[in-house]
């Protein structure tokens, strides 16, 4: 009888350990990593709004307001001016092209591909994204800190995404 109790007990903990193993490695449903990178995407486009915002007031104050500026402010070196301006404006495109680049590319359907293999492409895709996300970080904290600097108005926010690895 004794020999049984082991026994079993031994075949309880061999069968529970195996499934807490199994239950460890196994990998998500490539739904709900297709679904955080969704949610990301979405996340970017309000802030592809925000570029775009601070897009037209960069151009504006290049095209025109500088000048008054200048008439305030006749220290103020307009050409250095300029160039900031357009460093500014070159990373709002560069992360708005990267966007629109990556969502060209994207491709949600996972139809024949293994769980494994979609698991394997949404993860990449996370990473673009967080990738794409920290570019539009840059240039909107950028743009509008020189806006700021100038005191002009910014009515847009960086938003702080949470990353989930």
């Amino acid at each position: 009888m004794k020999l049984n109790t082991s026994f079993f007990l031994t075949a309880f903990c061999a069968v529970s350990l195996a499934l807490v193993m199994q239950s460890c490695s196994q990998e998500p449903d490539f739904k709900v990593v297709r679904q955080e990178v969704l949610d990301q995407h979405d996340q970017l486009m309000l802030d592809g709004e925000k570029v775009m915002t601070l897009q037209m007031k960069l151009d504006t104050l290049s095209k025109s307001g500088l000048k008054t500026l200048k008439v305030n402010q006749p220290a103020l070196d307009t050409v250095a001016e300029q160039q900031q301006i357009k460093a500014l404006l070159n990373d709002l495109v560069k992360a708005d092209d990267s966007m629109n680049n990556w969502m060209h590319a994207f491709n949600p359907d996972a139809e024949g591909k293994s769980n494994h293999d979609a698991v394997l492409y949404f993860k990449d895709e996370k990473v673009k994204v967080n990738q794409i996300d920290s570019l539009y970080r840059i240039a909107l904290t950028n743009a509008n800190t020189y806006l700021k600097r100038l005191n002009m108005a910014t009515d847009t926010t960086v938003a702080v995404h949470q990353h989930k690895m």
